[in-house]
């Protein structure tokens, strides 16, 4: 059994996502879309497509909407403050 100490973090699960995918997955949570993420990463619509495509079998889903889901959950784009707010 492992101890938690309050003085110790544990790392966040980052299912191995890149930087700039876990950027992009953090655009998904805040309700970009695909060309608004395109557009504010300063990238073509099929490079966001790409990045998506390697989000959802990184994270083991087949939408968005559970890719969101999954980054709330798991706290992969440090969007704990989401997260608290859906719990009320």
């Amino acid at each position: 059994m492992l101890f938690h100490n309050k003085h110790h973090s544990i790392p966040k699960n980052n299912f191995d996502l890149t930087t700039r995918e876990q950027e992009i997955l953090g655009y998904l949570v805040q309700g970009l879309s695909y060309k608004m993420i395109a557009a504010k990463c300063n990238i073509s619509y099929p490079t966001v497509n790409s990045h998506i495509s390697h989000i959802y079998e990184k994270l083991h889903v087949s939408s968005g909407t559970e890719a969101v889901a999954k980054a709330i959950e798991h706290n992969i784009t440090g969007s704990n403050k989401i997260s608290m707010l859906l719990s009320f």
